[in-house]
């Protein structure tokens, strides 16, 4: 869990992609690798989940999905599919939450589906992916590979 929070939703517009606001990522990025992870999450201005540097964050306890809420994360595309198909709540997550979970998984167009194993030296599971997150990440490659007849209305083809 980074030290550099997530930019204040009240600062800037919050729900667009700016090239600016990359740099709080950048050094939440730097912060994570420096100290021996793969990637940072990012807390809001209230100490709650907010997202990774570059994908959204969910998180599996008891056989519930939840993501952060909105308002003060960037609402990805590949957040918005999964929310299509899976059963997820938004809400609010603590750091303590997220790290007595059963499974995390991040997603985004490069991260795709991919679960965590560990949140700082806390052990997420049984340190694998975990079956929901493996459910969820069949489904959405289904999905983007032109798998699912359902969700074809959402592919532009090249």
């Amino acid at each position: 869990i980074s030290k550099f929070m997530r930019i204040h939703p009240k600062s800037v517009i919050h729900d667009a992609k700016v090239g600016g606001y990359y740099a709080n990522s950048i050094l939440a990025t730097l912060d994570a690798k420096s100290a021996g992870s793969d990637e940072a999450i990012l807390l809001d201005f209230e100490g709650n989940v907010a997202e990774g540097p570059g994908e959204n964050l969910f998180m599996v306890k008891d056989g519930q999905i939840s993501t952060p809420k909105g308002g003060a994360i960037l609402e990805g595309l590949t957040r918005d599919t999964i929310m299509q198909f899976a059963d997820v709540k938004e809400s609010t997550i603590t750091p303590e939450e997220l790290k007595e979970a059963d499974e995390v998984f991040f997603v985004g167009t490069a991260a795709e589906v991919t679960g965590l194993s560990h949140i700082d030296e806390t052990q997420i599971g049984d340190g694998k992916l975990g079956p929901e997150t493996a459910r969820i990440k069949e489904a959405y490659l289904d999905i983007v590979h032109g798998r699912n007849e359902t969700f074809k209305h959402m592919l532009t083809y090249v």
